[in-house]
């Protein structure tokens, strides 16, 4: 598990439900503007986004004093774009800061700093700087032109300790009326999560949850086009897992496919699109899909225990992909306890292309064979394989033989050696034209 410190900026847009309930148009070329100057502004500053879910960023800084200065800069130059755009829609964002040790997963952060960072930001004024005493001790004497106002230390809901926060006062911001309210307090401002839908729910229960959601099916092309512009992937995936679910529609889960393969999935809907992937594997996918989303789910990207669907998944494409075939033998001899009709089925699999000259195939059944642990060790067949990936020029072959000959008997080894070269011959002959 890789971890690093780091300056967490979070940052929100104060009341973006109910301006989109009021004009969607509107409010996403606002959003649009705005993002056109917050991103580049994080770059310029040695910053890097991790999350962009809805009106929400959050981004890493290596450096404190970067952070906190890109933050001043950047709800000026929103001030001054809310100025400027009158009457248009007015957009005004929370921003929160905090530091400390995450753990890397991919292009993703996660942790408590990350989200006591979402908390921090809920703290935050309107047009607002918020941060936590870690991140005030690491930048007053750089920035120590700039004015702190202490708001003294706050309780969050799981956190041990008490957190205390400090604001930097900037042109147009308005006092959050909630800022001291124990409900906001107590709410979760990991903006990512769904309490109907757990790492646990069952696939059956989680499509159910999809399938309520009516208004999301129906979004027009049109509005989902301008959700994507505006990188709002969270309420992106869950138009497309309705769709998906609610119209069978398979152009939503095509898009579905491709946002996974990216990794653009928000951590708290990677259970949904699982299962969505899941039950319409045999329905809506084709096995290069099936494949794909296999392979994906046995990296862990969408969850440690949907690793065992990447065998489903492989299962419905294996008649017609030569890849799926090859994933699904070595998933199967991957798994702690697979019963015996498993393992026959993985092997047929994985001799047919070890047959076809593939290494990987060639050298899990050598290590297959050879492994002391597995009931059905064999060192003739383990030998013959090892030949076969010498001779392929796998790089461990030869390390795996030698180990292999220290346990055949001089009685032994002239048979294993022919038996080797016959499998050898035939594996070289196959496919040759004639």
């Amino acid at each position: 598990m890789i971890r690093k410190s780091v300056t967490i900026f979070c940052a929100d847009v104060v009341g973006f439900s109910k301006m989109m309930g009021l004009d969607e148009e509107g409010t996403l070329d606002s959003l649009d503007e705005c993002r056109s100057i917050i991103d580049p502004m994080i770059a310029s500053y040695g910053g890097r986004i991790f999350g962009s879910a809805g009106d929400s960023v959050l981004a890493e800084f290596p450096d404190a004093v970067d952070c906190v200065k890109f933050a001043i800069q950047c709800q000026e130059a929103l001030h001054h774009r809310n100025l400027r755009t009158t009457p248009k829609p007015s957009m005004q964002f929370r921003f929160g800061i905090h530091r400390g040790e995450v753990i890397v997963q991919g292009d993703n952060l996660m942790g408590d700093v990350v989200n006591l960072g979402a908390r921090i930001e809920s703290m935050a004024d309107y047009g607002g700087i918020s941060m936590s005493s870690v991140v005030h001790e690491a930048i007053k004497g750089p920035l120590a032109h700039v004015t702190f106002v202490d708001t003294g230390p706050r309780s969050f809901k799981n956190i041990k300790d008490p957190v205390k926060i400090f604001a930097i006062p900037v042109p147009g911001s308005r006092p959050n009326p909630n800022a001291n309210a124990s409900a906001v307090e107590a709410k979760t401002a990991d903006k990512f999560s769904n309490n109907e839908i757990t790492e646990t729910s069952s696939t059956a229960d989680v499509l159910k949850v999809i399938a309520k959601d009516q208004s999301k099916a129906e979004v027009p092309v049109s509005l989902l086009k301008r959700l994507r512009n505006a990188r709002a992937y969270d309420q992106v995936i869950k138009v497309l897992l309705a769709k998906t679910v609610r119209n069978k529609d398979r152009e939503s889960l095509r898009e579905l496919i491709h946002l996974a393969l990216e990794q653009m999935i928000p951590t708290d809907q990677k259970r949904a699109v699982a299962a969505v992937f899941e039950a319409a594997a045999g329905i809506l996918m084709d096995h290069s899909q099936q494949t794909q989303i296999g392979n994906l789910l046995h990296s862990g990207y969408l969850g440690e225990r949907q690793k065992n669907v990447a065998l489903h998944l492989w299962k419905h494409a294996a008649e017609r992909s030569p890849e799926a075939q090859l994933s699904l033998g070595f998933g199967i001899l991957d798994l702690p306890q697979p019963n015996a009709n498993d393992v026959a089925y993985a092997i047929k699999l994985l001799e047919t292309a070890a047959r076809q000259k593939n290494v990987k195939a060639v050298m899990r059944l050598a290590s297959f064979y050879s492994d002391p642990a597995n009931p059905l060790k064999d060192k003739a067949a383990a030998f013959n394989w090892y030949w076969v990936g010498r001779y392929l020029k796998d790089p461990e072959a030869q390390a795996g033989l030698e180990r292999v000959v220290t346990t055949v008997s001089r009685n032994e080894f002239p048979s294993f050696k022919i038996n080797a070269e016959a499998l050898l011959e035939e594996i070289s002959w196959s496919g040759r034209q004639y």
